[in-house]
This record gives C-alpha cells, sequence and structure tokens, in this order.
C-alpha cells in the first residue's frame, strides 16, 4: 500500500478518464465486518459508470418553518457501459446457466452480491493523478437488449450493466470509497487489493 500523502487531497479533481474495471464475487458478508471476495475479474473495458444515488427523505414542520429534515441513503443504482461481457462472466454476475455455449437466464435466477472497482484519470495543473473507485457490495440487474439491423452505416454498440450498490453491513456502512495516488501502477494495485486479486 502507498504511503500516505497529504498533498493528494488537494488535488482537484478533473477528469480525463476511466479504466481497469474490475468484478469479484462476496464470499464472506457478515456484520460489522466488510466482505470477503472470491478470486476477481476484469469486467469488459470501461466506457462509462453513471450513478442514480437513491436516498429516503422527508420533512416535517412546525410553527410555520421547517423543523425536522432526513436525508438517508438507500441505495444506489450504477449504469456501467461497457465493450460487451463474455458469457462467463454473465453467468457469474446474474446467476445465470452456462453450458458450452450456451447461457440461459430463468425466472428464478439470484445474481450473487460482489464487488466492483476500477480507478480514474485526473489532472491538475498538468500533472496527472490516479484515483480508485471501489464499491463493496454490489448486485447485478439484468435489463433488456437492443438488437439493431445494419444500416448504411457500420456502428458498433457496447453493452450496458445495471449494478444496485448497497451500504456494508459495518457501522460505518460504506457503499462507495474512493482513494487517490501519484501513479497508476499505486490506483490498479488498490483496485485489486480491494477485491482480494493477488496476481
Amino acid at each position: 500500500m502507498a504511503e500516505t500523502n497529504p498533498a493528494l487531497n488537494s488535488v482537484r479533481k478533473t477528469t480525463m478518464g476511466a479504466t481497469f474495471p474490475y468484478w469479484a464475487k462476496v464470499a464472506t458478508d457478515v456484520t460489522g465486518a466488510m466482505p470477503t471476495y472470491e478470486s476477481g475479474t476484469e469486467f469488459s473495458e470501461f466506457v462509462k459508470v453513471t450513478e442514480n444515488l437513491q436516498k429516503a427523505e422527508s420533512q416535517f414542520y412546525s410553527n410555520d418553518a421547517l423543523s425536522e429534515s432526513a436525508d438517508e441513503f438507500k441505495y444506489c443504482e450504477i449504469t456501467f457501459d461497457n465493450k460487451g461481457v463474455p458469457n462467463t462472466l454473465k453467468a457469474a454476475l446474474y446467476g445465470a446457466k452456462l453450458d458450452g455455449n450456451r447461457i440461459t437466464y430463468g425466472a428464478g435466477d439470484n445474481p450473487p452480491m460482489g464487488g466492483f472497482a476500477f480507478y480514474r484519470v485526473l489532472q491538475d495543473n498538468g500533472t496527472k493523478y490516479y484515483e480508485g473507485v471501489f464499491y463493496p457490495r454490489v448486485k447485478a440487474s439484468l435489463t433488456g437488449m437492443t438488437y439493431d439491423t445494419k444500416g448504411e452505416n457500420v456502428t458498433f454498440n457496447g453493452e450496458q450493466t445495471k449494478l444496485i450498490a448497497y451500504a456494508t453491513k459495518t457501522t460505518a456502512q460504506e457503499w462507495k470509497i474512493e482513494e487517490i495516488f501519484a501513479t497508476a501502477d499505486e490506483a490498479l494495485a488498490w483496485v485489486k487489493e480491494q477485491l482480494g486479486i493477488t496476481a
């Protein structure tokens, strides 16, 4: 693990890109501890990640004024645009059945909990930095596909993978963790470390 560098906390996070997404199936997920993972794998190729944060919100008025309010995390919907997910990973993500080259999706499939991580590239005053992003507890949500015919011009389309990020079972209830580094090698090592990937 890289040594702490307080100066990195002053980096203005102008984003240049993101890459090296990894996913790993949760092995243990007990109250009071962070999840542990089975062997992880590279998760297709990165195009874009979009978060849609879902919160429980409520307000109470008394004496003609707002006197109480609540704003609590429920879960976060993640849309991961990627180059395309191979059948081996799709079966693991969605709990689908893979038999030879045939993948079968059943109404009773139960997607497992997993971890999802990648790093993004930043720049501040011409200097590059690298920030790891880690969602400790995510579950894939199967969505419908769009199939297009070939038109006058060749058009490439990747895939979208929907993930739901949940809070951990620790006291802090982490749902996302970020850490900034000076080098890409440090950031990639951190991504793999979060998911227990040693090779």
